[in-house]
């Protein structure tokens, strides 16, 4: 059995390095990707790219003799956008891996990010989508160290024209939308012109038509500032197809007539064969069959001279049409049959692999994409952490500041009175000015102590309560007299003062302490943070100690749900990816010092795509559900059940031997096949769907990818047989 290819692993350390950077740089802008790092040939090449192609071997010839690597670089970036315009694909693809080259050599990120955008356009012209995609995720991760705005819309741009390219055209609007947001007030009107074509093209496809209207209206205005000939066609292309469906044929023949110009202008096969198909569509709906013949011979002819399968495929099919409407018994269809015969074969197992292909690209973005936005949240996290700390700091400030005040105007009193002892007859009215004074005082620092949003308290050196505040009173359902006089061991219980003991011991031999607890009040957990100042008395003994604590709950749960969003999937409640690499990570640890049996079923449910193409993802995302619900019913409670993509699961199950271990992991594939043979119930609809299962057994292997590469490669084995079963791998 040959082996997959092997799946991308998380690159935790370098998504942690770009969080940390994207932390630092706060708000600051992106840096953006100014006129001077591109070659003037680049924009000539727009217009005039037969000259700029003639014109830059011998500027290449002495870039590289004199190692100017940046140089060389946006010369062969110009080359690119020239091999662009005149559909050179493989030129462009050979121009945009030898500027990467150069660009890294010589040090500039920009230069070697716009390089792979170009290379990965080159391949997915050529309609080699993997390859492609892995360039652009390249790119992506290169632009979190070094971020640009106008290079990550660039990068969303090729995301979105591989969507469409593929048939995904609310995937394509969705890349265009986040590449338009990533663009902000950048002016960079190619890469948003392109954009919005991409916009408008998805949604025509999707019967969005005067949205589709709207974002190619919003382009045509862009591109106008650009002399980008192909842009141009491409929009008057999406115009005509638009027009055809309202059946505006003047729109039609004008856009394609536009396009035929720029075709024989650069000498463009492509156009002249996109051209030609809008004139042959616009013949065939007028009963013209003649010109519908001659114009689909062209675009057949041009399209094959271009190399794009596909769409010759599509043309030849009306061609053939056309022609057996005219003459049902001609005898020159032979030839054309043939070729159909085998562009049908060509582009049809072209296509079986692309979608494998695309489903691995989409799920490593899906990662990243997922690891950044818990690196995002645990950033929010820590900021809401310093925000609450500086408040604590805030409040507790205020509050010694209070204290202090309070403590002053006693002591001032005190100073008063004893004045008052040596002149009582002469100061008895302000003996009693100073009463009430004392009065006010007290009754302001109480108002103080009151409104505060946290436990203040006083605890004496045998430690008994000697104030108490009004939140105190509330959290503990009782009154200031219940509190004053009664130990914090009376208080608080044996269980909750044992944990107080030792900051309460420290605290009293003059230490200021800080520590947080939790504790169950009126039926629920109460986390606190606590902080023990001590107090002196006029011979510099500690006499006490002032109890300030905050109610720090919300934080500490707040923390508890961040952390079960990082393991487990939102959607079913299962494990997720990263729970599932570190359990399997431990269960081998674990096993090199102690006999056990590993087994994985790797799970894969079948013909989920088309449930969600026939009754949309709720109905997908119904079966997705009832499908982990029944697995979590096949096994132990002590096995992890993990979801690790769209519709892929695993369960991991630890055994005393491998004999054991594969008969329960053949029990559980047999049982969960049975379940998944019951229908998932979407309304009144009954959803059908499958399973198919690969089992990997082990006693000895030492890293978590060969088991999970043999699960995969078990769970291919039982596709191929037919699917809605399970094999076995070898067992090691």
């Amino acid at each position: 059995m040959t082996a997959p290819s092997s799946r991308p692993r998380s690159r935790s350390a370098a998504l942690l390095i770009a969080g940390a950077l994207l932390a630092c740089v706060g708000s600051a802008a992106w840096a953006v990707v100014s006129e001077a790092e591109r070659h003037p040939l680049e924009a000539e090449a727009l217009a005039e790219p037969e000259q700029v192609l003639a014109k830059l071997p011998p500027l290449i010839a002495d870039a590289e003799s004199r190692g100017a690597k940046r140089e060389l670089a946006l010369l062969e970036l110009a080359r690119a956008n020239a091999c662009r315009v005149v559909a050179n694909w493989d030129c462009q693809r050979d121009a945009g891996r030898a500027a990467q080259m150069a660009a890294d050599e010589s040090g500039e990120p920009f230069l070697a990010i716009r390089a792979l955008i170009a290379e990965s356009r080159g391949l997915m012209a050529k309609q080699q989508y993997s390859p492609g995609g892995q360039l652009l995720a390249e790119a992506e991760r290169r632009l979190r160290r070094t971020p640009s705005p106008a290079l990550m819309a660039d990068v969303q741009l090729g995301y979105s024209s591989m969507s469409n390219s593929l048939g995904r055209h609310e995937l394509a609007r969705t890349y265009a939308d986040r590449g338009l947001s990533a663009l902000g007030d950048v002016s960079e009107p190619l890469v948003r012109a392109r954009l919005l074509r991409n916009r408008g093209r998805a949604e025509a496809r999707l019967g969005r038509i005067d949205e589709a209207r709207e974002s190619l209206r919003l382009a045509i205005s862009v591109a106008a500032a650009i002399k980008d000939p192909k842009l141009s066609a491409e929009l008057d292309l999406e115009l005509a197809r638009i027009a055809r469906d309202q059946g505006d044929v003047a729109t039609q023949r004008a856009s394609a007539e536009r396009v035929l110009a720029l075709a024989d202008q650069f000498g463009h096969a492509q156009l002249r064969a996109l051209g030609s198909e809008v004139l042959g569509q616009i013949a065939r709906d007028q009963q013209d069959l003649a010109g519908a013949e001659a114009a689909f011979q062209t675009a057949t002819e041009q399209f094959r001279q271009a190399g794009l399968d596909a769409e010759e495929r599509r043309v030849l099919r009306e061609l053939i049409r056309v022609k057996l409407t005219r003459q049902p018994n001609r005898g020159d269809l032979g030839p054309q049959t043939q070729r159909l015969l085998e562009l049908d074969e060509v582009v049809d197992s072209r296509d079986r692999a692309l979608i494998g292909e695309d489903v691995d690209a989409r799920l490593r973005y899906a990662e990243q994409e997922f690891e950044l936005q818990r690196l995002a949240k645990e950033t929010e996290l820590a900021g809401e952490r310093e925000k609450a700390l500086a408040a604590s700091n805030r409040l507790r400030l205020m509050l010694i500041g209070a204290v202090v005040a309070g403590l002053c105007v006693i002591g001032g009193f005190l100073y008063q009175q004893r004045r008052a002892n040596t002149r009582l007859s002469r100061a008895y009215e302000r003996a009693q000015q100073s009463e009430a004074a004392l009065a006010a005082s007290q009754q302001r620092l109480r108002a103080i102590t009151d409104n505060i949003p946290a436990i203040v308290s006083h605890v004496d050196r045998n430690e008994r309560y000697t104030f108490s505040n009004a939140y105190m009173h509330r959290l503990f359902g009782t009154n200031e007299s219940n509190i004053v006089g009664r130990s914090v061991r009376e208080m608080r219980g044996e269980a909750v003062y044992a944990t107080l003991a030792p900051n309460i011991h420290r605290a009293l031999a003059g230490e200021t302490v800080n520590f947080e607890g939790q504790a169950m009040l009126a039926g629920r957990a109460f986390h606190y943070q606590t902080s023990y100042i001590p107090e002196h008395d006029a011979n510099g003994e500690v006499c006490g100690f002032f109890a300030l604590t905050f109610d720090i709950t919300r934080l500490k749960l707040a923390e508890a749900q961040l952390e079960r969003e990082a393991r487990f999937d939102p959607l079913t409640g299962v494990a997720n990816r990263r729970h599932f690499e570190e359990r399997l990570a431990l269960a081998i640890a674990r096993g090199r010092h102690q006999p056990v049996a590993l087994a994985v079923l790797y799970l894969d449910i079948d013909f989920l795509k088309p449930i969600n193409d026939r009754y949309g993802h709720a109905a997908g995302d119904l079966v997705i559900r009832s499908f982990a619900e029944r697995v979590v019913g096949c096994v132990r409670d002590a096995d992890l059940v993990a979801r690790i993509g769209g519709d892929e699961f695993v369960v991991l199950s630890e055994h005393v031997d491998a004999e054991e271990a594969n008969e329960a992991a053949e029990h559980t594939a047999r049982a969960v096949i049975a379940l998944m043979s019951e229908p998932v119930m979407f309304g009144e609809i009954a959803l059908r769907s499958g399973v198919s299962i690969g089992i990997a057994v082990t006693q000895s292997v030492q890293q978590a990818d060969t088991l999970i590469a043999e699960a995969d490669r078990a769970l291919y084995a039982a596709k191929a047989a037919g699917r809605n079963t399970w094999r076995r791998a070898d067992a090691h």
